[in-house]
């Protein structure tokens, strides 16, 4: 749907934000949510939520604002032209207006221009769980991306719970009862399809060294912290090493309590997969605080066809610390479509990103944007997004 990326403005060291986006406006999953499914269309919220404080609405903007620059639109301004009011189905209400956004002639002359999150920004800052990310300082792109990802999550769901009471209401009317009654099934509050996209399941499994007995903790995640194995390795590491070093069974340096032996005993942990999300995003542990300083080792990685079908728990659970990946399991493919790159040290450093756009490579640094051949593996290289193949 987004033709070519445009930049974002950097407001003052917060490259780490606009790294992030880009990787997000950029992924084929969010743009079918917000730009055709219209999971959080912001007129819709706005006509039905008191509350202001609606992220979820400001990245609806911000995705429109992406797309309309790249298509030399104004496409919030052709949308508000129309002043709807919010209906009962705000599912729906905007679509025949955004299909007209769509076939607005072009200014060409107004193509590219990069955005201003001025309002997106002061919206963050003010949500639960993000205000330790705001002003102009220097954050972590992974710890921004786990924390935006929940908030929108909050956002939205506050939004759907405001959608089904509305819907409940109007159910009680016997002139709308039949109409809703054909929707008894549709997803439940509180499951927001925004966070689904990156959600997968991962499952903990403690081993008893005595008896064997087996304590188990399943938990979900919405990306993963690899450590780069150097140890192991020897200067030579892929990402495939590093997804077989974090689901590895090891033994723990700690004794724990055993509820089958009723004492303390050695155990050994692994993590293996239950459900593997849509887009996979991989984040490579580079900055060690411990020790001060940023591990700059290159890590290579596919850009087509990373299995993680090997990963899973019924081909991945060992009893053994030692034992192998079994070479029979079942394929479960993953393309990479963009990337965020962090360089500089662990004190002062800048992000940028990658995307990937049909055949072609972006490379996105704030407002600048860049041909790329391909995307190379380096010493830069802190988070992955892979989109699980059709």
């Amino acid at each position: 749907m987004i033709p070519t990326p445009v930049g974002i403005y950097n407001m003052g060291n917060t490259c780490f934000i606009s790294a992030v986006l880009h990787c997000l406006l950029n992924c084929r999953q969010l743009e079918k949510l917000f730009l055709s499914d219209l999971v959080h269309p912001y007129q819709s919220c706005e006509a039905l939520c008191t509350n202001r404080r609606c992220l979820a609405c400001q990245f609806d903007k911000v995705f429109l604002e992406y797309f309309g620059s790249s298509n030399g639109i104004d496409a919030i301004a052709a949308l508000e032209e129309y002043e709807l009011a919010a209906s009962s189905l705000p599912y729906s209400c905007f679509q025949h207006q955004k299909d007209q956004v769509h076939t607005k002639k072009r200014d060409q002359n107004s193509c590219g221009h990069p955005i201003i999150l001025s309002a997106f920004l002061s919206e963050t800052w003010k949500q639960v769980g993000m205000k330790q990310l705001a002003g102009q300082h220097q954050h972590d792109a992974q710890e921004y991306f786990s924390s935006f990802i929940n908030a929108l999550h909050t956002s939205d769901v506050a939004y759907l719970n405001k959608v089904k009471q509305l819907k409940d209401m109007a159910c009680r009317t016997q002139i709308r009862q039949a109409t809703f009654d054909e929707k008894k099934e549709e997803d439940p509050v509180g499951a927001s399809k925004v966070k689904d996209v990156f959600t997968g399941s991962l499952r903990s499994v403690l081993v008893c060294q005595q008896c064997n007995n087996k304590r188990t903790q399943v938990e979900s995640f919405i990306n993963l912290s690899l450590p780069i194995p150097r140890e192991e390795n020897q200067g030579q590491f892929t990402i495939e090493s590093c997804l077989e070093h974090f689901t590895k069974s090891d033994l723990l340096s700690d004794v724990l309590y055993c509820p089958s032996c009723k004492k303390t005993t050695s155990s050994t942990q692994q993590h293996v997969f239950v459900a593997l999300p849509e887009v996979l995003c991989l984040h490579l542990k580079r900055f060690d605080s411990a020790a001060n300083k940023k591990v700059t080792d290159v890590v290579s990685f596919p850009a087509r066809g990373l299995d993680m079908g090997k990963y899973l728990v019924h081909w991945r659970q060992t009893t053994s610390p030692t034992t192998s990946i079994d070479d029979k399991t079942p394929m479960v493919p993953y393309d990479l479509f963009a990337t965020i790159n962090h360089s500089g040290t662990l004190d002062k450093g800048h992000y940028i990103a990658n995307v990937l756009k049909g055949d072609h490579w972006y490379s996105i640094n704030d407002e600048f944007v860049d041909n790329a051949n391909e995307v190379l593996p380096n010493g830069d290289a802190y988070m992955l997004f892979y989109s699980r193949r059709i």
